[in-house]
């Protein structure tokens, strides 16, 4: 597969290092119940910092997997939904059941 991609920082690259970035892309950062015990205005905080991360386009993170059991937050933040039942990991179209 070949990707095409403008950045326009990428002519400061060299071909060796815009290579590795496109075929080594970094691992998605993982959070285990990243508001738990927080208040409303610092769980939004938190939300916010992270989700900016992503949006960033100067940032390399282009994914996070972040586990709640808010499904209120989940909707709030998620794009793709996962649950883990007794058959194993099943993606959903939302977070509720």
């Amino acid at each position: 597969m070949v990707r095409f991609f403008y950045h326009s920082d990428a002519v400061f690259f060299s071909p060796r290092r815009l290579s590795k970035s496109i075929s080594n892309p970094p691992p998605p950062r993982g959070y285990q119940e990243p508001t738990s015990g927080l208040d409303g205005k610092s769980s939004q905080a938190v939300e916010d910092t992270l989700m900016e991360e992503i949006r960033d386009q100067g940032k390399t993170l282009k994914a996070i997997i972040w586990i709640t059991h808010s499904e209120e937050q989940a909707e709030r933040v998620g794009t793709r939904f996962m649950r883990l039942t007794p058959r194993g990991i099943e993606e959903t179209h939302r977070s509720g059941p």
